[in-house]
Formats: structure tokens, C-alpha cells, sequence
């Protein structure tokens, strides 16, 4: 936070109400999740303990900031997409995994370049939808991108 409330100044030069600064920060859906054990993602009798609470975290800092700085600060929320982290829930588990998703797939490529993020082999590199005028009045969201897996209740699954 700190790094962010010194970069203050240079996020509101040069913006208006129609084009403000802007924070984006990439948080998930584990950050809502009452559960932190049983999930397909961590071995049995393993949990997602500190996980689910730094993402918790971070969204109370979106938050925190959007409040206090009055800029349009954002997190995005991914739920279970295939990466370096899942690939081993996807290996032992991913049948289980599938089945708990109310759209009856787990998120790709594309679900993410819908709400404006690339996602590779390296991590998350861009937010454009959150970055472009199209999304001015929007601040303090935490945009869930998890096939409905949380208000469906299977998130953790």
C-alpha cells in the first residue's frame, strides 16, 4: 500500500472523471471462500490457509484504496484456471474439479481476455478492460471470473 499511496500524485496527473488513474490488482476468488480445507487444489489434510487470507487481503486493500484515494482502484478475481499453481489439483483431481463448476468447465484464454487480462505461460500480464475509459465508473469492484463457482457454493471443490 505504501508504494501505492506514494505513486498518489502521478496517478492523478493527467486524469479527469472521464479518464482517471488507476490500480488493478489480481487477487481470486479464493479471497471469499469460507473453506480452507477440502479443496481440490491442496493435497488431503492440506489447506489453503494462508492463501485464501492474502487474497482477502488484497481485496480489503482495493478497498481500502478506492475509499481513501478516490481513484479507481479495482481487483479482478480468477477462480480455478490451468496454470503452474493448479497443475497439480488439475493432475489428482480435475474430474472433482469440473464437476463443482456450475458452467461444467474450468476457466480458459478466453474467459480471461474477456474481462481484459492475458494469461499465459507467464503470469497475468495486462488488464485492458479495467485500463480503458470503457470501465470510468467503476472503483471498488472485485470482479469474480470463476464460471459461477462461488455463488454456486463449489468454489471450494
Amino acid at each position: 500500500m505504501t508504494t501505492t499511496t506514494r505513486l498518489t500524485d502521478l496517478l492523478a496527473n493527467g486524469s479527469t472523471n472521464l479518464d482517471p488513474g488507476r490500480v488493478i490488482n489480481i487477487s481470486s476468488v479464493s479471497a471469499f471462500e469460507t473453506h480452507a480445507v477440502g479443496s481440490s487444489l491442496a493435497a488431503d489434510n492440506n489447506g489453503l490457509w494462508s492463501y485464501n487470507a492474502s487474497k482477502a487481503a488484497v481485496n480489503q486493500l482495493t478497498t481500502n484504496l478506492a475509499t481513501t484515494l478516490a481513484k479507481r482502484v479495482n481487483a479482478i478475481c480468477p477462480g480455478v484456471f490451468p496454470s503452474k499453481m493448479t497443475a497439480w489439483g488439475l493432475k489428482e483431481k480435475s474430474e472433482k474439479m469440473i464437476k463443482g463448476q456450475p458452467m461444467g468447465r474450468l476457466g480458459n484464454a478466453r474467459d480471461m481476455a474477456g474481462v481484459g487480462l492475458r494469461f499465459e505461460a507467464r503470469p497475468i500480464t495486462s488488464a485492458l478492460f479495467l485500463a480503458s475509459p470503457a470501465s470510468a465508473h467503476i472503483t471498488g469492484a472485485h470482479i469474480l471470473l470463476d464460471g459461477g463457482a462461488f455463488i454456486g457454493g463449489t468454489a471450494h471443490l
